[in-house]
């Protein structure tokens, strides 16, 4: 299957009943459970606060539906000590992010936005901005699996990013990358692509 197929069906998958609920907890536990503290000392790690976040965020407004807009302004408090544990992120309930989604350095902060579709396995090193420019229409960020995105890189969509990508610190990607790929630089070009 192709990064656009998969993508295509990430996107595609249905929302709002009881399955996208318990798949978001189920992502939850794969990955907390892959933290090499382990989910007792998972409070006290910030990578564990955003992927907890985002996870739950996530699976209520699946489960519940646009209603949760309303409903997590008065969760907002719980918010902000997220925010104040020593991670800055927004990474919003409407991108659909993969199992297996990690923040190596939340410190630097993560930004996502809600228009991007992930495959599993999406790695930010930190300090990382995925961003759509909304001048155009219709358009969408997505990532396909095991994509790392190295310290300071910022992904400018819409753009498609293949499978197996590594893109390299501060780098800037402004246009489509194949499977395999590492790029870098600013503007972000392929360095080499891997052979299978």
């Amino acid at each position: 299957m192709t990064s656009d197929e998969n993508a295509q069906e990430t996107a595609a998958r249905p929302s709002g009943h009881a399955f996208g609920f318990f798949e978001q907890l189920s992502f939850l536990w794969f990955e907390l459970s892959g933290l090499k503290h382990g989910i007792p000392l998972c409070l006290f790690n910030p990578e564990s606060w955003i992927v907890l976040h985002y996870r739950l965020d996530r699976a209520f407004y699946l489960m519940i539906g646009n209603r949760w807009r309303f409903i997590r302004l008065v969760l907002f408090p719980l918010r902000v000590i997220a925010h104040n544990v020593g991670a800055s992120f927004e990474v919003p309930y409407g991108a659909d992010i993969g199992k297996g989604f990690r923040v190596l350095h939340p410190c630097l902060g993560v930004v996502i936005h809600s228009d991007t579709v992930c495959g599993e396995n999406l790695c930010l090193a930190g300090g990382n901005a995925v961003g759509i420019d909304k001048a155009i229409p219709g358009s969408n960020n997505f990532l396909g699996n095991n994509v790392f995105v190295g310290v300071n890189a910022t992904i400018m969509g819409p753009v498609r990013i293949g499978d197996n990508v590594k893109i390299g610190a501060n780098s800037v990607v402004t246009h489509d990358v194949v499977n395999m790929a590492i790029v870098g630089g600013v503007p972000a070009r392929v360095i080499r692509v891997k052979q299978t």
